[in-house]
């Protein structure tokens, strides 16, 4: 299953850097009325492709805009063996 996202602005919580790409803790909020906002944490976010020129250089506290990006589940195996799903979104 995938979800394709558009434009949002990001705040970044933790840069963790690899080879090919960064995986990345990093939040958004948006305004639903005239004084309340919506957040949301994005825990699994990984930024590959341009994304990941874009975010090289990225620090806790820095702001960005993500253009576009994809919401996959990802399955995989626990420690003991046994399924798990991880929600990551790909930019």
């Amino acid at each position: 299953m995938s979800l394709n996202i558009t434009t949002s602005y990001v705040k970044v919580w933790e840069v963790n850097p690899q080879t090919k790409y960064i995986d990345l803790k990093i939040s958004s909020s948006d305004k639903r009325g005239e004084n309340e906002r919506t957040y949301s944490s994005w825990r699994f976010a990984r930024a590959i492709g341009e994304a990941y020129e874009v975010f090289k250089d990225a620090q806790a506290g820095d702001y960005y805009v993500i253009d576009s990006g994809k919401i996959s589940v990802e399955k995989y195996k626990t420690k003991d063996g046994n399924d798990a799903f991880l929600t990551r979104v790909l930019i």
